[in-house]
């Protein structure tokens, strides 16, 4: 066997491995310039452990995206994080980035939790809905979701 073919034996599964670890981690750049990016905890199982959210200040150069750490929060999750959105919760209000997870049982539920940034360069946890239909319409039950972020402990 040459070389060459032991190098490329091992090359595959490293890169499919790789594939696979990018996919738990989403980027979003806001709207205020500033960059989000939300992990689910390396090394954990899919279907439950926990997720990370980081705030960077905002790059004038996006390959400097992540220069300026502002803040980071580790959340629980029961399911995959599915999507990272910013959306705008409060008419003239400012923005919100939700954090949507699905389970990975049988029913497919959906949760999200929604952050916002009470001052420059801070993340708060506002609110989170639990265990909704797939079809749910996740900014409508967080707009009717009761309490505040401290009903979202686990």
């Amino acid at each position: 066997m040459s070389w060459r073919l032991l190098l490329l034996l091992f090359l595959i599964p490293t890169r499919l491995l790789a594939d696979e670890m990018d996919s738990r981690l989403v980027k979003l750049r806001l709207d205020s310039g500033q960059t989000l990016v939300v992990a689910e905890g390396e090394g954990e199982a899919r279907s439950l452990g926990s997720y990370s959210i980081r705030l960077y200040a905002k790059a004038d150069d996006p390959s400097f995206a992540l220069d300026h750490f502002q803040q980071g929060l580790i959340r629980p999750r029961d399911g995959s994080v599915t999507a990272v959105r910013q959306i705008q919760l409060k008419p003239q209000g400012k923005p919100f980035v939700m954090v949507v997870m699905q389970s990975a049982g049988s029913g497919s539920y959906l949760s999200a939790d929604a952050y916002t940034q009470p001052k420059p360069g801070h993340l708060a946890l506002w609110r989170c809905v639990r265990a909704l239909p797939p079809t749910a319409d996740l900014r409508a039950a967080l707009m009717a979701a009761k309490g505040a972020a401290k009903s979202c402990t686990p």
